[in-house]
């Protein structure tokens, strides 16, 4: 069996997958992440360790018979190590927005355009890892100088291995790689920031590179010493493979603690609008946009519902919020609780749209409708440059919510949508099944 291992970004999902591709057993770990002045988010790695242990524990003696173990992570992220491969910063989440300032200075400095016809994206902060370096390279010198660089893949396949790597999505994603080209890390941006070459481990596709647990990370685990573990890589890219999406306009909408929209594309198509990645799949790029979702659920459910228990709100609450019409009135959520990862401006959630006889309802709808319209606009533009399918294949929390699925064939009725289980789970295990 293989043990797959969903990192994200406040639990670690954990399954042992047989060779059909079924479920032996299952858990679900928490951890806290730590917001410090608003903009700092970050998680501690030794609770991402001590979750990945508990759960080991939990999945039962059936974890014995595990032959592999593959997994994925949330992104970006970063971590610095030192020459042991120990952590000397906790991990920074895509969630953090301290590093605005540099923000700035890239676009001021190299040029918004110029950085993204090379890494297809602008350099947004919590949306590019290269920020956040120069933040630390600025701010805490004695934690970049003499580190490696690395995202939450690299340091747990390091943990696991020994060995040190980025995968290509992760890679395509920091702001320092020649994502439009596909063609590695730029020497032309990392001359600029400073970034001596060195600092960098070497780039891997998703699941080619292989190594046998250490001891130390075996007797942490309790895992056989030597299974062999595969390169991970971003969440959402190995959720289009646990999908079945292949081809050139294959849509995944992961609709959980963030509403994620990943477009399938053989052409590096450039926009404002959206990020564009590599894919898990050689050859094919993402067209990749998200915003919060069950964040700002569950803060609407806090602070406006909290007489409501949790069955009570999203049980029946919700459906009769989408069943009463209030959808068609005219309040609006722009949803930025946590600012905005397709934005250069420090935006921050707001309602407009209100009058004296607007009501928790209605807000609620609104609340709703928000969080999937930087969705629709991401399809409108795709469907301009690129032919898309009909259909869009979801996974999530969210998903297997009826009412917050009626919702979704309401405001988006030109696209149908059919519900896929586990697909992160199932895309690291179908990966690591195919090479072992």
């Amino acid at each position: 069996m293989v043990l797959s291992c969903d990192f994200g970004t406040s639990s670690l999902k954990m399954s042992l997958v047989d060779e059909r591709f079924g479920t032996v057993a299952t858990t679900k770990e928490p951890y806290d992440y730590i917001v410090t002045g608003g903009d700092f988010v970050e998680i501690r790695p030794d609770d991402i360790l001590g979750a990945f242990a508990a759960g080991v524990k939990k999945l039962g003696p059936r974890v014995s018979e595990t032959k592999a173990l593959a997994f994925d992570t949330f992104s970006p992220s970063l971590v610095f190590l030192d020459a042991d491969g120990k952590p000397k910063s906790n991990v920074v989440t895509h969630l953090d927005r301290r590093a605005r300032a540099q923000t700035r200075f890239i676009m001021q400095e190299f040029g918004g355009e110029r950085f993204r016809k090379i890494t297809g994206v602008l350099p947004f902060t919590g949306g590019v890892t290269l920020t956040t370096i120069l933040w630390f390279k600025k701010n805490r010198p004695e934690i970049f100088r003499d580190s490696t660089i690395a995202c939450l893949v690299t340091y747990m396949f390091s943990f696991f291995t020994g060995q040190r790597a980025w995968d290509l999505v992760n890679a395509s994603m920091a702001g320092m790689f020649d994502t439009f080209r596909s063609s590695g890390w730029s020497k032309e941006i990392l001359s600029f920031a400073g970034i001596p070459r060195a600092m960098l481990p070497d780039v891997a596709a998703p699941g080619e590179l292989k190594a046998g647990l250490c001891a130390g990370a075996a007797g942490f685990s309790g895992l056989k010493a030597g299974i062999p573990v595969f390169l991970g890589t971003n969440d959402c890219a190995i959720s289009q493979i646990g999908a079945g999406n292949s081809r050139s306009g294959d849509m995944l909408n992961i609709a959980g603690s963030s509403e994620m929209l990943s477009v399938l594309t053989n052409k590096p198509l450039l926009h404002e609008k959206y990020y564009l990645r590599l894919s898990a799949t050689k050859g094919l790029w993402q067209i990749f946009c998200i915003t919060n979702a069950g964040f700002n659920l569950d803060w609407f459910h806090r602070e406006f519902c909290h007489e409501l228990s949790d069955k009570e709100f999203f049980e029946g609450y919700m459906p009769r919020v989408t069943e009463a019409g209030s959808l068609a009135k005219t309040a609006r959520f722009l949803p930025y609780l946590s600012g905005d990862r397709h934005s250069l401006k420090k935006k921050r959630g707001a309602f407009t749209g209100l009058s004296l006889d607007t009501g928790r309802d209605e807000v609620f709808a609104a609340l709703l409708r928000g969080i999937n319209e930087p969705i629709l606009t991401t399809l409108a533009i795709c469907g301009e440059k690129m032919k898309l399918g009909k259909k869009i294949k979801i996974t999530g929390g969210l998903a297997v919510n009826p009412a917050y699925m009626r919702l979704k064939r309401q405001l988006y009725e030109n696209f149908e949508f059919e519900l896929q289980d586990d697909c992160a789970v199932l895309g690291n295990a179908r990966l690591a099944y195919e090479r072992l």
